[in-house]
């Protein structure tokens, strides 16, 4: 006699879908981009950030000395333009249609794809206002042709930058020209424990992509031309290493004065974690800067808590949505909250005086752009529609100085 099984009724077997809803589990959360103040009357072609770097010398022990020796004070003036940055999608009619309302679908597909689009572009700026305007993203520790084709970052921790499907080149500087083979390569699988990347089979094929290279998605990096497309960061504020003689950033010879006009930089990578800290908040307080915030990768604040132990003092703090818990350092001038960010590239963080720093932009940043009132475009050669977001911003700062970069301890 033959036996009923589940592949003979198949066809009568109910799907269940005993969620209410679809989780997006992309990195929600950004507290650097929550804290920094927005200015979104960015209005004509740009603004003009004064940095005072030095009061007028006129001081001498006799009148005639110090009036032989009157000086006018030292200024510079950053010229800060804006950036720009889009996130397109599309979606088909009859999709919109099928899946707006929850019986026809776990997600209402327009509303998914609104959202999920602002999330990722949100993404990319919190990341941007790390790295900066170079575009960089991460680095090659290894690449292996396979098969499988793959790329093992240098550092694992910036693997939070990366996602199936974008589309990736690699130069051998932060802004150099774009390795040739291949001109580019599309992420396949992303193991977010290892660092792994995955590419289709065959991408690497005679390739000339090395370690140490540098990873952009591809438009972003400068490709040999000028210092990338992207808005500033903290790293191009605040540089680890040294600004040229002669410098021009954003029409500033920020060699004069490093400090002053580049920020402190700090390396701690020889101290012990909770030691490090102290230190670079008290070279903060000697150079005049009365930092509040301490922001770090995950690996950097889990050494930090690690070596302090029971020693720890912490405090949960928030900024509308987001909510994370500091580590409170015990300043000279007040406590200093260090908090954890995903998008802070391990092994640097940063010591900030957030009064200091605007996001400035044309309107919220990002926003949907509808100056016509229509939120998203019908296709003409298809029954699909385009939504469009994007922003149009920059990062700046009114004192570098009283900020620092800091090389954090490995352990």
């Amino acid at each position: 006699m033959a036996t009923t099984t589940v592949a003979n009724i198949a066809t009568v077997l109910k799907n269940l879908w005993p969620q209410n809803r679809v989780e997006n589990e992309v990195y929600p959360d950004h507290p650097f981009l929550s804290r920094v103040t927005k200015d979104e009357s960015f209005v004509g072609t740009d603004i003009k950030l004064v940095v005072r770097i030095g009061d007028g010398q006129g001081r001498g022990v006799t009148l005639s000395s110090a009036q032989s020796r009157a000086s006018a004070p030292q200024y510079r003036r950053f010229s800060l333009t804006r950036s720009k940055n889009y996130q397109v999608f599309r979606i088909e009619g009859e999709a919109i249609e099928a899946a707006r309302n929850d019986v026809g679908s776990l997600v209402r597909t327009l509303d998914d794809e609104i959202k999920g689009s602002i999330n990722n572009i949100s993404k990319d700026l919190a990341v941007n206002l790390f790295r900066g305007r170079s575009g960089n993203i991460g680095a090659i520790g290894s690449v292996a042709a396979g098969p499988p084709a793959t790329i093992t970052l240098s550092n694992v921790a910036d693997v939070t930058s990366f996602e199936v499907g974008m589309i990736l080149v690699a130069s051998s500087t932060s802004v150099g020209a774009n390795r040739s083979t291949p001109a580019t390569a599309t992420i396949t699988k992303v193991n977010r424990s290892t660092g792994v990347l995955t590419f289709a089979d065959g991408t690497f094929g005679g390739t000339n992509w090395a370690p140490n290279d540098f990873l952009s998605v591809s438009g972003d990096n400068a490709n040999n031309s000028g210092s990338g497309n992207k808005a500033l960061g903290l790293a191009d504020w605040l540089p680890v290493t040294d600004p040229a003689a002669l410098e021009n950033f954003l029409d500033v010879d920020r060699s004069i004065d490093r400090t002053r006009l580049a920020g402190i930089p700090l390396d701690i990578s020889s101290f012990l974690p909770e030691e490090g800290a102290l230190y670079a908040v008290m070279e903060c307080d000697r150079n005049g800067a009365r930092p509040r915030d301490f922001v770090v990768n995950h690996t950097d604040y889990q050494s930090v808590l690690n070596s302090l132990g029971t020693k720890a003092v912490t405090k949960y703090e928030g900024t509308g949505q987001v909510g994370f818990q500091t580590i409170q350092i015990n300043g000279p001038k007040g406590p200093v909250s260090m908090y954890l960010d995903q998008d802070c590239p391990a092994g640097t963080g940063y010591v900030l005086d957030m009064r200091y720093w605007k996001l400035y932009s044309l309107g919220a940043a990002p926003k949907m752009l509808e100056l016509d009132g229509l939120p998203m475009l019908r296709l003409t050669d298809d029954d699909a529609y385009e939504g469009r977001m994007g922003y149009y911003a920059n990062l700046g700062t009114t004192a570098p100085g009283f900020n620092a970069v800091v090389t954090m301890p490995s352990s």
